[in-house]
């Protein structure tokens, strides 16, 4: 079954401009063809009905928000007009609103859905009405959790009535909300139970709101994989309905293991299926080493509320359409030469040969996989190792031939006499120009975190990226008596996506890391660091064993511009165009790899 996503029910509770809408007849033609798409290729549809509640924004919605109480929604990830104050719903409006579910639900028989889905989970109208965070009503609609489920429980009532029972109703909800006074799994129980008796015929059980951390509605690669699913087995104890787990259940091996073991009775993927949507496929025909794994990176997230959707283990994710010509077989296969072994020189590699090209990599290392390599030596980046070893296996199954520490002079290129170069070479740590950044007690931070017995207990960490957030992590946890500073020269975590930095910030704040924005390492002593900040002050720390630096990177691009300047044809992606993020070099490889017969 395809679950669509949220559609609304009310264009006044629309969370997102290019949400699709259900709240007039005019949809069910577009409605029917999607639904008959689905259908078509062997799947059952069904449709999600949703109004965002005091997560709408009024430059979506061109109204305020609206919620069973005048509160406000802390994080909507949608607009900086956070925080503005909800509407409380009258007694006529919440039935107008319970109506327009049941007429969204009518449309969408009508256009041909198997069934629908009401989301009632993630601190939308439907949770906000669950949560006594929230909802803090003191009619029929408000108060104990009898009262609190009445708004869910009339809309299943009202659109089983509506379609005279012959339509399936699923409905969403949170197991917890994961905020202070929010809703709590005994409450979850109980709505179960209600909603049960109303008619509904699933529970599709998630958690968290925007606001909660790190339950975010998807949670991040550094939650545990399946992380609901202990809830989802608890609540089939309690009810009579199948039970759908969802949330980082990514792996089809773990989604068998979940319902083989009586946890839940169906599964849900998301994200998964943007990182791969021939994921059901490839499992179903025992092809698992193949499924893209999807990193749980949020990205997809972060481009969606930018106006898009992107994926970083996906190219084609968003661009399905205008990639499909382009991946069809070369008449004219060229002569490829790939420099760089990393992620970004594999997705060139793997996408040139599967297009035709006749391909060969030259990486200077005895491995695959570049900086990746430690990266996924940070705290819970399993993800990234299944990335690495998808690729290994990609290449190595490919036509592309191989060359390990091999490193390929401008002279040793051009004797190739290639078509066309691509130079993925990446990036190297950058390193301040700091009076003292030559001691023995200064290390690459990168380096530190393939070998952290290298850091000594009192530490001093140089910058405020990811890098540096996972550094001082690792060290924290490796051993809690470390003292570690960070020094930040502008802002903490300023380019992380929301995911990554209100994990990290957490983190750092739970192992009590003292943080110092806005200030510059001026010298480094023996056993000393003296700082400067944005005012001009300055702060002299003693008895430093060690200090890392994690200040950015500089593009490996000497090869690239050799080339070019021999007049060859050259094609640099990924870090050694620029330093960036993982997204950049897969795509800028696939794309370089499709781009070679351009000219």
């Amino acid at each position: 079954m395809v679950i669509v996503e949220t559609t609304y029910i009310d264009r006044r509770g629309k969370r997102l401009p290019r949400n699709p809408l259900v709240d007039d007849d005019a949809f069910i033609s577009g409605l029917h063809d999607l639904a008959k798409s689905i259908q078509r290729g062997g799947a059952k549809s069904c449709l999600q009905l949703c109004h965002g509640g005091i997560a709408c924004v009024r430059s979506v919605t061109g109204s305020p928000p609206v919620g069973p109480s005048r509160v406000s929604c802390e994080i909507t990830h949608v607009s900086e007009q956070e925080g503005e104050t909800a509407e409380e719903l009258t007694l006529e409006q919440i039935h107008q609103l319970i109506d327009a579910f049941i007429a969204g639900a009518g449309r969408a028989r009508e256009a041909g859905f198997d069934a629908v889905e009401i989301h009632g989970a993630h601190g939308y109208l439907v949770s906000n009405f669950f949560s006594p965070d929230v909802n803090h009503r003191t009619d029929a609609y408000g108060g104990d959790i009898r009262n609190r489920a009445r708004f869910c429980e009339e809309i299943v009532r009202g659109i089983k009535k509506r379609v005279d029972g012959r339509l399936p109703v699923i409905t969403r909800l949170n197991c917890r909300d994961y905020m202070r006074r929010g809703l709590e799994f005994p409450d979850a129980i109980a709505a179960s139970r209600i909603l049960e008796k109303a008619g509904a015929d699933a529970i599709h059980l998630s958690g968290g709101v925007h606001s909660s951390i790190p339950f975010m509605i998807g949670a991040h690669m550094s939650m545990p994989a399946g992380v609901f699913v202990k809830y989802a087995a608890e609540l089939r104890k309690h009810i009579h309905l199948p039970v759908i787990a969802v949330n980082r259940i990514h792996d089809p091996d773990l989604a068998e293991e979940i319902l083989e073991h009586g946890e839940a009775d169906m599964v849900a993927m998301g994200r998964a299926l943007l990182a791969d949507p021939y994921l059901p496929a490839k499992a179903q025909a025992g092809h698992q080493e193949d499924i893209v794994p999807c990193l749980s990176c949020n990205e997809c997230f972060a481009s969606l509320y930018a106006g898009s959707i992107a994926c970083t283990v996906n190219p084609a994710a968003g661009r399905e359409l205008s990639l499909k010509e382009r991946m069809a077989k070369r008449d004219s296969p060229r002569r490829v030469v790939v420099v760089g072994g990393g992620v970004g020189g594999m997705a060139c590699a793997i996408t040139a040969a599967r297009v035709g090209h006749r391909v060969t990599i030259f990486e200077r290392q005895p491995f695959l996989g570049g900086v990746l390599r430690m990266a996924m030596l940070g705290p819970n980046r399993e993800p990234l190792k299944r990335l690495v070893a998808y690729f290994e296996r990609q290449v190595e199954a490919s036509s592309a031939e191989v060359r390990l520490s091999s490193r390929l002079s401008s002279s040793e290129a051009e004797a190739l006499k290639a078509d066309v170069y691509v130079v993925a070479t990446g990036a190297k740590s950058f390193v301040p120009n700091i009076p003292g950044i030559d001691r023995e007690i200064v290390l690459p931070g990168i380096e530190v975190l393939q070998d952290p017995s290298r850091a000594g207990r009192h530490c001093v960490i140089y910058g405020g990226g990811l890098l540096a957030a996972e550094l001082a992590d690792l060290l924290m946890t490796e051993d809690p008596r470390r003292q570690i500073t960070m020094v930040v020269r502008s802002e903490i975590l300023k380019k992380a996506n929301f995911s990554d930095k209100t994990y990290y910030l957490k983190r750092l704040k739970e192992h009590g890391i003292k943080v110092l924005e806005r200030t510059l390492i001026v010298e480094i002593g023996a056993n000393s660091v003296v700082l400067e900040s944005a005012d001009k002050w300055r702060l002299k720390i003693l008895d430093v064993d060690t200090v890392m630096t994690a200040t950015g990177w500089v593009p490996v691009n000497g090869l690239a511009n050799e080339l070019a300047a021999a007049g060859l044809r050259v094609i640099t992606v990924g870090d050694a165009l620029m330093p960036r993020k993982l997204l950049n070099a897969i795509h800028e490889g696939t794309s370089a790899a499709l781009d070679i017969c351009s000219q």
